[in-house]
């Protein structure tokens, strides 16, 4: 659970980190 949570909260910072750029 706590490592899922991990991986969630890691992709939804790549994707801000990717939204950034294109905006």
């Amino acid at each position: 659970m706590v490592h899922l949570m991990k991986h969630k909260e890691f992709v939804n910072l790549r994707k801000e980190i990717v939204e950034v750029p294109t905006r």
